[in-house]
């Protein structure tokens, strides 16, 4: 029946006259829909129905911009868990001034900080879809990378491009008008020889595949020191279900860091702090059944190593632990530091005398890498 409605669809799709639509095109529509409703598992829920609520709203009152909005808000405060994120997406689309903007998150944050545990769940599950996307961002960048190559010794790196399967979080399609590009891609395997090291000019348009950065205000206005604060503390003693999104707001904490550029003191401080609580509770659950052992681990991946002081952190962090996956995720850390810079060189360098084979193999491969 799925494969027949489907075939309806196909066939009415290329029949049927943009500019002259007729009943009969209509009622085999809403056919095809009822036929394809009818076959369905499960439900993806839509923001469909409340762009139709919206309308008819918007129908009984002349100023449609207010209306919508208390109408949002209104969805939002209902504390329903698979609207809260449709809803405040379908506000960030309608209304993307800042002004506006702000007005959305200053009412989430209300939320983070009330007494409702459904609202609050539903907070954390929002922020840390936003942090999901700076993750994405950070991948596309590094991937984008990838264009520097210049020896064909290098590109047996090109393995470490595996972790582009995280990708799979980008679940909002209307961010990948652009994908035709993605297919150069597929000429990354191919390459054989110094020449072919050119094809990978082409991933300079990977980071034009998404507009993740259209929801830049609103992620900053919640990735806020207190909401981090706060996140933080319910670490300590959340549900086990929770664990991967309190994780997530926290590296999306170190990635908002690294996003504007954010260095210093104060900077180092918080993410020492963030990474001393998220290992404590680490160290306290048993590592091979933690709910978020790999969300623990993409923290230590994705620490800066900017400048010398972030890369010698990262060298005694993997010093104080005897697990091997740390170890594996300090190394991968490492290969986003530049041995350009002098003092990050000599950081390096200590690097290569670590009682680590794995960190002492990536500071070597990062000094080879220097001009």
């Amino acid at each position: 029946m799925y494969e027949t409605a489907i075939a309806q669809w196909i066939a009415l799709r290329t029949r049927y006259q943009q500019n002259y639509i007729t009943e009969q095109d209509i009622t085999a529509c809403l056919n095809i829909h009822s036929t394809l409703l009818n076959c369905a598992e499960e439900a993806s829920y839509s923001i469909a129905m409340h762009i139709v609520s919206l309308l008819q709203t918007s129908a009984l009152h002349s100023t449609w911009q207010q209306t919508w909005q208390h109408y949002l808000l209104d969805q939002l405060d209902s504390g329903c868990y698979v609207y809260y994120q449709e809803t405040a997406l379908l506000w960030a689309m309608l209304f993307p001034s800042k002004q506006d903007l702000n007005l959305l998150a200053s009412h989430i944050l209300a939320h983070y900080d009330g007494s409702s545990i459904l609202l609050q769940q539903s907070v954390q599950r929002f922020i840390a879809l936003l942090c999901n996307d700076l993750k994405d961002l950070k991948d596309l960048d590094d991937l984008n990378d990838l264009r520097t190559l210049k020896d064909p010794k290098n590109l047996k790196d090109l393995r470490d491009i595996k972790d582009l399967k995280d990708l799979r979080y980008m679940i909002f399609f209307r961010y990948l008008k652009n994908i035709k590009e993605l297919g150069d891609l597929r000429d990354v395997r191919g390459l054989k020889d110094n020449g072919g090291a050119k094809g990978l000019s082409y991933l300079r348009d990977v980071r034009n595949l998404l507009h993740l950065k259209d929801l830049q205000d609103l992620r900053n206005s919640l990735l806020t020191q207190e909401v981090i604060e706060q996140t933080k503390q319910k670490l300590l003693s959340a549900d086990p279900a929770q664990y991967i999104d309190l994780l997530t707001i926290l590296l999306g904490r170190i990635l908002q860091f690294q996003e504007a550029n954010q260095m210093g003191d104060s900077v180092e401080h918080e993410i020492c702090q963030i990474v001393d609580i998220v290992l404590d509770v680490f160290a306290s659950k048993n590592a091979n059944e933690f709910e978020g052992i790999e969300a623990t681990l993409d923290i230590i991946r994705y620490l800066p190593a900017r400048s010398a002081d972030e890369v010698l952190f990262i060298l005694q962090l993997a010093e104080d632990t005897m697990d091997a996956r740390i170890h594996t995720a300090c190394s991968e850390s490492l290969r986003h530091s530049n041995p350009d810079l002098p003092q990050v060189l000599k950081a390096l360098e200590v690097g290569e005398q670590s009682s680590i084979k794995i960190i002492r193999y990536s500071a070597e491969k990062v000094i080879e890498r220097k001009k």
